[in-house]
């Protein structure tokens, strides 16, 4: 299997930066067989420690496509991850593709919506790539049809649970909800009131 180059050494200045990024950023070789793994991506792909990885991307992910094998199976040929590195090697343009996973975690299977990045290391390194994931999951999410019940506002989450909008948003996307109030409702609820001075009312 390939060995670590030494610019992934620990006191290395490149891995120094790597290690900062909060993205998912690996380096793998032309069979996504992954060499270095920064802290996103090894708290993701639950290794350790990080520069232990030995084995291919598919493999380390529990992608469905890749139970018996990373690269093995006919889905494994349209793999988008597969084909940015393929590119990255080429010399072809960076670019980020986006793609869907479908992994398998506890049993579970669950789908990741990611960004993919994919740049040639240089000839100093050859038939290494250097792979940024970038998690969207979340932003699909809030793209698809939300059910919203029409007469309390309650939002039925994936779990076929109604929840008050301000919970479903902090639960899904981890967002504080604070509250104000719209003009045509200061009319309609506060009218003449809210016109003299009577009440103050903020605004959202």
């Amino acid at each position: 299997m390939p060995e670590l180059s030494h610019t992934w050494d620990e006191d290395s200045p490149h891995r120094t930066v790597l290690e900062a990024i909060p993205h998912m950023l690996m380096v793998v070789d032309e069979d996504i067989r992954i060499l270095y793994a920064n802290p996103a991506a090894a708290q993701a792909i639950r290794a350790h420690p990080p520069t232990s990885i030995r084995n291919r991307f598919g493999e380390v992910m529990h992608c469905l496509n890749a139970l018996g094998g990373c690269g093995r199976s006919k889905a494994c040929k349209s793999c988008d991850v597969r084909g940015s590195v393929r590119d990255a090697i080429a010399g072809r343009h960076v670019k980020r593709t986006r793609t869907r996973l479908t992994i398998v975690r506890d049993g579970e299977t669950v789908e990741a919506h990611v960004l993919i990045s994919a740049s040639p290391l240089g000839d100093r390194f050859p038939g290494e790539v250097l792979v940024m994931l970038e998690d969207i999951t979340s932003l699909v999410r809030l793209e698809r049809l939300v059910p919203v019940c029409a007469y309390c506002g309650k939002v039925r989450n994936e779990q076929q649970v109604w929840q008050p909008v301000g919970e479903f948003l902090g639960f899904q996307f981890d967002a504080r909800v604070t509250h104000g109030i719209c003009e045509e409702c200061e009319a309609r609820f506060f009218g003449d009131e809210a016109m003299n001075g009577t009440i103050t009312i903020r605004r959202g």
